[in-house]
C-alpha cells in the first residue's frame, strides 16, 4: 500500500487553502457584479424639476409724504366750497423700486448623454427635463440658497462608473436626452464639466458672467444667436476629443477668452457684436483650428504659431474701420495641424 498522501495533502496545505480562497474570491466577485449589473431590464424615466427665483427682496416703497387717497400734508385745505369746483385733489400714489435679481452659479457634471441649456423666459425660474434609462444611470440636482446668491448643481451619469456600463449591452449615451433651462432675469455664471457625450448651448439673451466649462469626449456646440444682457467677464472652454463650435462669441463680449482643444476640430468663430476690447487666447494639440474673424473691430495677432502644420490667414491690414472701433488681442497656437484665419 502507498503511503503517499491522497486529496488536498497531494498539494499539502497551501495548496488546498490557495483553492479555498480562490473560490471564496470568485464568489464574492460574482456577487459584486451581479450588484453591478442589477437587472438588465431597462428602466425609462421621464422626470422634471423645476425651482423658482425669488428676487433678494421684496419690492421697497419709496418715502412720499402721504399715502394713496391721503391729502399730502404740505397742501393747504380748500374751503369746502370750493371742492366741487376744484374736484378731490389725489396726491400720486407711492412710488415702487423693483427688487434687485439675485446673481447665482449652475454648476454642472454631465456624462453619457445629449445635454442642452437653453434660455428660459423671465420669471421662468430653474428646470431640468430628463429623459433617460434609471437601470443604468442616476441624475440628482440640488438647489442651494444662500443670502442673497444661489448655487443649482446637476450632475448625470451611469452608475458604478464607466465599468458598469461595460458589463452591460445595449447602453447608448443618445438614449439620455437631459434639457436645462436657467432664467434671462438673474445674472449667472456656468461652471463644470463633462465626460463622454454631447452638448448643445444656446446662450443669447442669458445674463452671464462668465463660463469656465471643461468638455470631455464628443461633439459640443456654445452658440451666442443674439446679445447676452450685459458683457461677459470671461469665456473659458477646454476640450478634449471631438469637435467643438463656437458661435458668435461676440454677443457676448468677453473680456477675456480662453479657449483650448486637444485632438480634433475646434471652431472659434468670434462674429457679433463687441461691446468692449478683449483679450483671446486659444490653442490646439493635434487636428484643425478655424477662426473667424469679425470684420468691424480691429485685430491685433500678437502670436499665431503651428509647430507642425500650416497657418493660412486672411489679410487684415486693409479694412476700414470707424475710429472707435473695440480691439481683440489675439494668441493662437498649435503644436501639429492646421490653423485657418479668416
Amino acid at each position: 500500500m502507498s503511503n503517499s498522501p491522497r486529496g488536498c495533502f497531494k498539494l499539502g496545505c497551501f495548496g488546498c487553502l490557495a483553492m479555498i480562497i480562490l473560490a471564496v474570491l470568485a464568489t464574492i466577485m460574482l456577487a459584486f457584479m451581479g450588484q453591478v449589473m442589477g437587472s438588465t431590464v431597462s428602466e425609462p424615466v421621464d422626470v422634471e424639476f423645476s425651482h423658482p427665483l425669488s428676487p433678494d427682496a421684496g419690492p421697497v416703497e419709496a418715502e412720499t409724504s402721504g399715502g394713496f387717497g391721503e391729502t399730502s400734508s404740505t397742501l393747504e385745505a380748500v374751503p369746502s366750497s370750493d371742492q366741487a369746483q376744484l374736484g378731490t385733489i389725489l396726491p400720486m400714489p407711492e412710488a415702487v423700486v423693483a427688487p434687485e435679481p439675485r446673481p447665482g452659479r449652475l454648476v454642472v457634471d454631465l456624462a453619457y448623454g445629449d445635454f442642452k441649456i437653453r434660455r428660459g423666459s423671465p420669471g421662468e425660474g430653474l428646470k431640468v427635463e430628463a429623459k433617460y434609462d434609471a437601470s443604468a444611470f442616476e441624475l440628482e440636482e440640488v438647489l442651494t440658497e444662500d443670502g442673497d446668491k444661489w448655487t443649482y448643481n446637476v450632475s448625470f451619469g451611469p452608475k458604478n462608473g464607466v465599468f458598469g456600463l461595460l458589463l452591460r449591452s445595449g447602453v447608448k449615451e443618445g438614449d439620455n436626452k437631459i434639457t436645462i433651462t436657467v432664467p434671462a432675469d438673474h445674472p449667472i455664471d456656468l461652471v463644470g464639466e463633462m465626460g463622454v457625450g454631447e452638448l448643445e448651448a444656446d446662450l443669447g439673451g442669458l445674463w452671464l458672467r462668465q463660463i469656465d466649462l471643461d468638455l470631455g469626449v464628443g461633439e459640443h456646440t456654445l452658440s451666442f444667436a443674439e446679445p447676452t444682457r450685459e458683457p461677459m467677464e470671461r469665456f473659458a472652454v477646454v476640450g478634449s476629443v471631438g469637435e467643438i463650435k463656437i458661435r458668435d462669441l461676440g454677443n457676448a463680449s468677453p473680456r477675456q477668452v480662453y479657449f483650448e482643444h486637444s485632438i480634433g476640430e475646434a471652431r472659434l468663430d468670434l462674429s457679433g457684436e463687441w461691446q468692449n476690447d478683449a483679450e483671446v487666447t486659444a490653442s490646439f494639440s493635434i487636428g484643425e483650428m478655424r477662426l473667424r474673424l469679425p470684420d468691424d473691430v480691429k485685430i491685433v495677432l500678437s502670436d499665431k504659431k503651428v509647430s507642425i502644420g500650416e497657418i493660412t490667414a486672411s489679410d487684415l491690414e486693409d479694412r476700414q474701420l470707424e475710429p472707435d472701433a473695440h480691439t481683440l488681442t489675439l494668441a493662437i497656437n498649435g503644436s501639429i495641424g492646421e490653423l485657418s484665419i479668416d
